[in-house]
C-alpha cells in the first residue's frame, strides 16, 4: 500500500465521514523535530533550519517507504 504525504496518521471514520488530526507528514516532521532538537550540540543552530531539515526529513522517509513497496 503506498502512503502519501496528506494521508492521516490516525483518521477516525463516523458512518462515511472521516476525521484525522495529523497527516503522516506532520506526523514524521515533529517526530525528526523531536530528534533534532534532542541534541545538545545543535544549540546554536536557528529553529528555522530545523523545522526545514524535519520536513525535508519526512518528506524522504515517505519516498523511502514507497520505494521499498514497489
Amino acid at each position: 500500500m503506498k502512503t502519501t504525504r496528506n494521508d492521516l496518521v490516525t483518521p477516525v471514520r463516523v458512518n462515511t465521514q472521516t476525521y484525522g488530526g495529523l497527516t503522516k507528514r506532520e506526523y514524521f516532521a515533529a517526530a525528526a523535530l523531536q530528534g533534532l532538537l534532542a541534541n545538545p550540540e545543535h544549540a546554536h543552530i536557528e529553529f528555522e533550519a530545523f523545522t526545514a531539515d524535519a520536513v525535508r526529513l519526512a518528506d524522504k522517509l515517505i519516498d523511502s517507504l514507497n520505494q521499498k513497496i514497489n
